[in-house]
């Protein structure tokens, strides 16, 4: 299994007090994958699932960045040249990577997921009988339309991910709905 996933919502109490390291909830530590190999035998692609925030860099980190998943593309592309590498995060729900908050976190957990596809692919693998089937849809879920006067009120929150987020909506609706 994969150890940096932590269930990230604390609670005291019966109550929600932040975010946090909370090791008293189970996560998902395995690591589905598809490997996709021409008909030469040779390994063509990876696709990877690991169900946790790519959020070992925190906001105040500021930079572009493929965080975890974007290492642990790398480090297979680099162990398994000719393959293309894809990591999703799935449902990651309330998990995030633990160590994190600093850049040399980062490449320790893209690593940590590479190692478990190479172990795992070691062992004998079930063929697909059919090729798979993709499906896309929407949840129709209706977009949030903040009034100006919300919004107004989160420029000034103490959050400043609330903020930054704010900012940059009136910065679009602006560009966008004028």
């Amino acid at each position: 299994p994969i150890c940096f996933a932590v269930h990230r919502r604390v609670v005291k109490n019966g109550s929600w007090t932040g975010f946090g390291v909370n090791n008293a909830v189970p996560v998902d530590r395995s690591a589905p994958f598809l490997r996709v190999v021409g008909k030469d035998g040779k390994l063509r692609g990876l696709l990877v699932n690991y169900a946790c925030h790519a959020t070992t860099l925190v906001p105040e980190f500021n930079r572009i960045s493929g965080d975890w998943p974007g290492a642990a593309m790398d480090e297979l592309e680099r162990r398994h040249p000719g393959a293309t590498a894809v990591v999703v995060i799935g449902c990651a729900g309330d998990v995030n990577p633990e160590p994190r908050g600093r850049l040399e976190h980062v490449r320790p957990h893209g690593i940590a997921v590479a190692d478990a596809v190479d172990r795992i692919s070691e062992q004998k693998l079930q063929p697909l009988a059919d090729a798979p089937i993709g499906r896309f849809g929407y949840a129709g879920l209706p977009p949030e339309r903040p009034s100006t006067s919300e919004l107004t009120k989160r420029l000034s929150s103490d959050r400043k991910s609330t903020r930054l987020n704010s900012s940059h909506t009136v910065i679009s609706y602006a560009v966008f709905c004028l």
